[in-house]
């Protein structure tokens, strides 16, 4: 059984929450609740559970003064929160699982089954806590998981990124790939648009990387170590502002 704690100081969303966990999904038992900062980390130490669902504005602070309160946590976290402009990017670049509310059933079902990833997390939280420690706007990396774990990109390092089918396929530095089981439009979302630009519907590129771009109408985009990609027609205006702006 996945041992698993709520920590959410609205009543209605604890039961709500509770009761889907219970009545849906055999493998998990809620072995505890908790409203607070003080009482959720109570309930961490008591229960010792696998995973917390944790909202992040809480009784007597916020989930990331849960966190804090574990050098090496050894825990799952998914976030369940209706505060989507709350360090949601540190959250997302993080790649920690996150629900807003209210809870979408498919949203849950997903986190529900990345939970039994053998993956270790607690190098991903300690990237986390960082994150919130500072602006957040003002970051320069992300944490993707893949089969090996827990990876932290460096913008510096990243190249583009391509999209193929379910996954989508991180290329680096020195010919060195990820894959990884999500979509273009997720990272779209959380890199910031100063930096990286969807050239095309199947790639999102870093515009520090970019060596030249064909004149006239779509054309491809020269990058660094050699790589080639298209341009889409409708998307080269958007392009050529935002490097025009990168260069300023």
């Amino acid at each position: 059984m996945i041992r698993v704690v709520i920590i959410e100081d609205e009543v209605n969303s604890q039961e709500f929450l509770k009761a889907i966990l219970d009545e849906h999904y055999s493998g998990i038992d809620v072995v505890g609740v908790a409203d607070s900062v003080r009482s959720g980390i109570a309930a961490i130490n008591d229960y010792r559970p696998d995973v917390v669902f944790l909202d992040i504005e809480i009784q007597g602070g916020t989930g990331f003064d849960i966190l804090n309160g574990f050098d090496q946590p050894q825990f799952k976290v998914i976030f369940v929160t209706g505060y989507d402009h709350y360090a949601l990017k540190a959250i997302k670049c993080s790649a920690l699982d996150y629900i807003l509310k209210p809870i979408n059933i498919e949203e849950l079902d997903l986190a529900i089954k990345k939970i039994s990833s053998n993956s270790q997390q607690a190098q991903s939280l300690s990237f986390l806590q960082q994150q919130v420690a500072k602006n957040q706007e003002d970051y320069d990396q992300f944490v993707i998981s893949d089969n090996d774990g827990y990876t932290i990109i460096k913008f510096d390092d990243l190249l583009f990124i391509k999209a193929d089918g379910t996954y989508v396929t991180f290329y680096l530095q020195n010919r060195v790939k990820c894959i990884v089981a999500n979509t273009l439009q997720f990272y779209e979302s959380i890199l910031p648009e100063t930096l990286f630009s969807r050239i095309h519907k199947s790639y999102l590129v870093n515009l520090k990387k970019v060596s030249s771009i064909d004149s006239g109408r779509g054309g491809n985009l020269q990058m660094s170590e050699g790589y080639e990609l298209p341009i889409a027609y409708r998307r080269k205006t958007r392009l050529l502002k935002q490097m025009k702006d990168f260069r300023l």
